[in-house]
């Protein structure tokens, strides 16, 4: 190492050498909750979860819905320009502005 790193070396080896002295016991799993605690914590969220569903399935039928009536209402002009009604360029009617008289 270089000369003026040689002191955080020594450190980091006085460190290692530390470390590996440490023992580790036996892995052990940690302790779980009961399952009637973590179900009873769970009540709350879970009801406001399934009223943001129904929320949402609401708010999904009613835009189901409107996009039905407008496919109708679109099928339906769509039907009516199709009867042969046609507004012609040349018109004998009185324009709407004074101006283009």
């Amino acid at each position: 190492p270089e000369p003026a790193s040689q002191p955080e070396t020594a450190s980091t080896l006085l460190f290692a050498q530390r470390c590996s002295r440490v023992e580790l016991g036996r892995a052990r799993a940690n302790a779980v909750a009961s399952r009637n605690a973590s179900e009873k914590s769970a009540a709350p969220e879970d009801a406001t979860l399934k009223a943001a569903l129904e929320e949402a399935r609401a708010f999904a039928s009613a835009a189901k819905a409107e996009n039905d009536a407008l496919r109708a209402e679109v099928a339906s002009l769509k039907a009516w320009k199709g009867d042969g009604f046609r507004v012609n360029a040349g018109d004998a009617r009185e324009p709407l502005s004074p101006l283009a008289k």
